[in-house]
């Protein structure tokens, strides 16, 4: 491998990477914008969990573990 190819690995490698990272940041936000969302709904306590599953619009998995997190007992 010639130094330039080297360059050009990194240089793409690095590129993915960050663009990995700045997709997971943009995902935490929209998740604690979702759950804060969620969390005003819960307590006005007019929503069902289907309703509320539909209104947040997060994946099932995420949704639930925000769902119990915040649900009031």
């Amino acid at each position: 491998m010639s130094n330039e190819d080297a360059k050009r690995y990194w240089k793409e490698g690095l590129g993915q990477e960050m663009a990995y990272y700045d997709a997971n940041i943009k995902k935490d936000i929209e998740i604690e914008i979702k759950e804060k969302q969620l969390k005003k709904l819960l307590r006005t306590g007019k929503f069902s969990k289907a309703k509320l599953r539909e209104v947040i619009d997060l994946e099932p998995a995420i949704f639930t573990i925000l769902y119990n997190r915040n649900k009031l007992d």
